[in-house]
């Protein structure tokens, strides 16, 4: 069966630097911060990916995940390796929000 799901809201990290955000998905995964994008995955490629994004603490950044798959058995995941850290790990919820009435006060916007 095809299917696919696309997530949108607004990433926050929790300190200014440059993180790494890395993936696997069967069979495609893209994901846009601020709009730009990051990456893209696809199981034709071993269905691995990665890229590198420079994000600010306290600053709300557009994020979009979309991931489609052509048959049974779809799967993701996203990590992210923070400033500073060697290891990826998948990225907390406190810094995903779906809207921007759900953001906590005293945060900035990013981009546009």
């Amino acid at each position: 069966m095809d299917g696919g799901a696309r997530y949108s809201g607004f990433i926050i990290p929790p300190q200014t630097g440059r993180y790494k955000l890395t993936s696997y998905a069967d069979d495609l995964l893209r994901v846009w911060i601020d709009g730009k994008p990051v990456f893209e995955s696809k199981y034709q490629d071993k269905g691995q990916a990665s890229g590198f994004v420079v994000l600010e603490k306290e600053t709300a950044y557009p994020f979009l995940l979309e991931f489609r798959d052509g048959g049974a058995w779809g799967t993701y995941y996203l990590h992210w390796v923070p400033p500073g850290e060697t290891e990826e790990t998948y990225i907390p919820l406190e810094s995903l929000y779906p809207t921007k009435p759900s953001l906590p006060k005293g945060i900035k916007f990013a981009g546009k």
